[in-house]
């Protein structure tokens, strides 16, 4: 929490984001916190960011390969 806190304070973008389903969190000193979004919404989010770096790195055409293999195979 104080890795987001300081992040806030400074003005820098920052999700926080539960392993678990729901986005309750209630800590082990019984403080309840809200996150941004759980692990499976997020995963999508970080599955294309991935594909964007692939195709900077390699192309838009090993990007494309690369999600659709992951995707449909």
């Amino acid at each position: 929490m104080t890795v987001v806190d300081l992040a806030r304070r400074a003005g820098i973008g920052i999700d926080s984001i539960s392993v678990k389903e729901e986005t309750e969190i209630r800590g082990s000193h019984g403080i309840i916190f809200q996150a941004d979004t759980c692990m499976s919404r997020a995963m999508g989010t970080a599955f294309a960011f991935g594909l964007a770096i692939v195709a900077y790195v390699r192309g838009e055409e090993a990007a494309r390969r690369l999600g659709q293999e992951t995707l449909y195979d």
